[in-house]
């Protein structure tokens, strides 16, 4: 995603001024960045940016529960606009009963009925035809009250998803931000400066991924549970400490290695980093939320001197954890960094750490 250096970085370099108008008004250029300096400011924007990526995720989330919420809402405003329509045929027709035998008064209609008792039974009918009618206005009543209601409540709610889905619009924006604020200064950086800090970060992965793999060769505990059955990578399953869901875990998310991270995916093809562990914990049957807030509230709270392979770690916030990663031994995670690094390893502690969970 970084594309390219910025120019004139040999003026910035020398804290040199420089002229920016015709009538000789000069400014100051930025001052030179250390990789060390770059790498703190860029981990900050990734982390910034990474903590909206979530946010991203709570949102759809919440978005796809409330579109749930409003169909079935939508669908009892129909179910219930046709019960009103049929309750208001019954009192019109209860009604026009009713005045159509109340044309005479009820001497009369005795005076002028050849049977006395056929006409007392009819009598009794119309009586209850007269409280049925009350009764099936009341009903016509109180359904169309509810009708309102349920309108006001569905129209509340259209509303609202209106403005969950601005606030969509507005979170992937500010994520946008955060990693052009990162390229921009990547682009303060020299060429040798920017290989030096790429060569520094390519180091801490590979340290970190022969870490974890010391831990495997360290262990006997190797278990056909651990292999992988997925088909999104054409490598061999890689070797897992330990056994059972975890360890499958583990060795499904090692298969996908090298893939980018990509705002906002659960795979095939990119993820972020609840994406990952969503697919990851799904090989073995375990629903998890393309959330890490969410993530961290399930399973079983794990110590951090208890970790096992395939354990979920969190990081940040222990309110709303904005990044999670797998657990893959020896004091290292398997997870999806950034949109400038591909799924990878990492040292267990190179971010602030809040918790683990176990779902198995």
């Amino acid at each position: 995603m970084i594309r390219r250096a910025g120019c004139g970085f040999a003026a910035v370099a020398l804290g040199a001024t420089v002229l920016v108008g015709a009538q000789g008004t000069f400014a100051r250029a930025e001052p030179p960045l250390t990789v060390e300096d770059a790498k703190a400011q860029i981990e900050q924007h990734e982390a910034e940016a990474a903590g909206l990526d979530q946010e991203y995720n709570d949102v759809k989330l919440e978005i796809s529960d409330a579109e749930k919420a409003l169909k079935e809402k939508q669908q009892s405003l129909q179910a219930q606009r046709a019960k009103i329509a049929r309750l208001k045929k019954i009192v019109g027709q209860v009604a026009l009963a009713n005045l159509q035998n109340k044309s005479l008064g009820t001497t009369a209609q005795l005076f002028l009925h050849a049977n006395t008792d056929r006409f007392l039974s009819q009598l009794s009918t119309v009586e209850k035809i007269t409280q049925n009618q009350n009764s099936a206005l009341q009903d016509y009543q109180e359904q169309q009250a509810a009708l309102v209601t349920l309108e006001q409540s569905a129209s509340d709610e259209l509303e609202s998803l209106e403005k969950q889905r601005d606030e969509l619009k507005k979170i992937r924006k500010d994520a946008d931000k955060k990693v052009k604020d990162a390229e921009k200064i990547l682009d303060r950086l020299t060429s040798e400066q920017r290989e030096a800090l790429a060569a520094e970060e390519r180091r801490q992965s590979e340290d970190s991924e022969r870490a974890a793999q010391a831990s495997d060769d360290d262990s006997d505990s190797d278990s056909d549970d651990s292999k992988s059955d997925d088909s999104d990578s054409d490598d061999e399953d890689p070797k897992v400490t330990g056994s059972g869901k975890g360890a499958t875990v583990l060795a499904w998310a090692l298969t996908q290695k090298g893939k980018p991270y990509v705002f906002g995916s659960d795979g095939p093809d990119s993820y972020d980093c609840s994406g990952l562990t969503l697919k990851a914990w799904g090989k073995v049957g375990v629903s998890l939320p393309h959330s890490s807030s969410k993530q961290f509230k399930m399973g079983t709270p794990v110590s951090k001197d208890n970790l096992r392979p395939g354990d979920l770690v969190f990081y940040y916030s222990s309110s709303r954890p904005s990044h999670v990663g797998i657990y893959a031994g020896n004091g290292q995670i398997f997870h999806a960094p950034n949109s400038r690094k591909p799924l990878g390893y990492s040292p267990l502690d190179s971010m602030p750490y809040v918790g683990a969970r176990r779902y198995g």
